[in-house]
């Protein structure tokens, strides 16, 4: 990775290219379901056994990051200290993607998704936070973007896939779930929540599992665009996450 970093003129944060990083967190399992590494981040390839694969549709990236994405990813040291993951500011001297790439935390696809009267202009990260969860070794992802609440329906067991079950009873995506042979999470009754990526036809999302004030990955997936509506309360909100 240091080699390929000089070469590219990009740094990386735990195993992902940090100027596509929006993309390179799409990665799902191929042929197989995914185990926890807990030495590593639930939010990188790092974090699980088994076989990965990305986002085959993400086929443009000089197109998509900067017209499809809107997140601001901030990287939270063990110490607690946060800074910005990539700096666009820095995307002349990189040779790939940084002269598209330049997300200001919001954009017009942004601006088509959300709820109308949901405020998305916040995008610093909250500097006192304390975790009451065990700090890791490692950085954490902080950033802002919208929270949605659903089911989860049709699930296959074998596969670790199912629906997203929307608050009208219909189907409102899909889901890829990550650790689903080694964990309690999944049998719970109530809504899980996901948080939106990226956009694409349909939305990127990551469900999540909080544990004292940090969540972590549970599984990758897509929402149809028009069910950003038709979640559990208490969403659509934006939220801040801190991801590990």
């Amino acid at each position: 990775m240091r080699k390929v970093s000089h070469k590219v003129k990009c740094g990386f944060l735990q195993g992902l290219p940090s100027v596509a990083l929006d993309a390179f967190l799409l990665f799902k399992a191929h042929g197989g379901i995914l185990h926890r590494r807990a030495e590593f981040p639930s939010y990188s390839w790092a974090g699980w056994r088994g076989g990965i694969i990305f986002d085959s549709s993400v086929d443009t990236l000089d197109e998509w990051l900067p017209h499809q994405t809107w997140v601001v990813w901030y990287k939270r040291s063990p110490l607690g200290t946060t800074n910005l993951v990539w700096d666009p500011a820095a995307r002349k001297s990189t040779p790939i993607y940084g002269k598209a790439y330049a997300k200001t935390g919001k954009s017009q696809i942004l601006n088509s998704i959300v709820p109308h009267g949901v405020k998305t202009s916040r995008t610093a990260p909250t500097e006192a936070i304390s975790l009451t969860a065990r700090t890791p070794p490692y950085p954490l992802l902080q950033f802002w973007s919208i929270s949605l609440f659903y089911k989860l329906g049709e699930m296959d067991v074998f596969a670790g896939t199912c629906s997203l079950i929307g608050i009208d009873g219909k189907e409102c995506g899909r889901m890829a779930l990550d650790g689903f042979e080694e964990t309690t999470f999944f049998n719970s009754q109530a809504s899980f929540e996901v948080v939106l990526l990226s956009g694409m036809s349909p939305i990127n999302i990551m469900l999540l599992e909080w544990n004292k004030g940090m969540a972590e990955r549970r599984g990758i997936g897509t929402l149809d665009n028009d069910k950003v509506n038709n979640g559990f309360p208490p969403g659509p909100l934006w939220k801040e996450i801190i991801l590990g």
